[in-house]
């Protein structure tokens, strides 16, 4: 859901960090819309977030299942 919402973000925003309301409250508040500035910058936050998230379980999969820890560099 959320790489859907990121890839669709000219009409969403996504917000994948409680600290980002502020900056939609202020958007709404100022310009009566979220902008189009902080919904892309919104959309790669998200991305980030779930190439994050899936390091982690790729990682986590890897390690369980091929007993291959992949190196720390």
């Amino acid at each position: 859901m959320v790489r859907s919402a990121a890839k669709n973000f000219e009409s969403v925003a996504i917000v994948v960090d409680p600290n980002d309301y502020s900056i939609i409250i202020n958007d709404l508040k100022d310009k009566k819309k979220v902008s189009d500035e902080t919904k892309k910058s919104l959309a790669v936050k998200a991305y980030q977030h779930t190439a994050r998230y899936d390091a982690i379980i790729s990682g986590y999969l890897n390690e369980k299942i091929n007993n291959n820890p992949i190196p720390d560099h």
